[in-house]
């Protein structure tokens, strides 16, 4: 779910991680106490979400992959965080 939101958000089909965010709660049921889908990447933090989705990637298939521009944003991270600098 968090892969697929970040696509959309990629693509410009959201205009900001707070859509996704919001979206996500209100509309899908994402779990509030990690924020929201874009949320949960700084929530777990970049670097955990970058292993886990190789494990799963591995596991599981290419579904899992992260998208190359989510991978530089993660590289890029400042404090392990994303898309929230706070």
């Amino acid at each position: 779910m968090v892969i697929d939101a970040y696509k959309c958000l990629d693509s410009g089909v959201l205009k900001e991680a707070k859509d996704a965010d919001i979206g996500s709660i209100l509309g899908l049921g994402f779990p509030i106490h990690t924020g929201g889908v874009m949320s949960y990447i700084d929530y777990i933090g970049a670097q955990e979400f970058k292993d886990y989705a190789a494990v799963l990637a591995k596991k599981y298939g290419e579904r899992f992959q992260l998208p190359e521009s989510l991978l530089e944003r993660i590289e890029k991270a400042e404090n392990n965080r994303v898309f929230y600098k706070n």
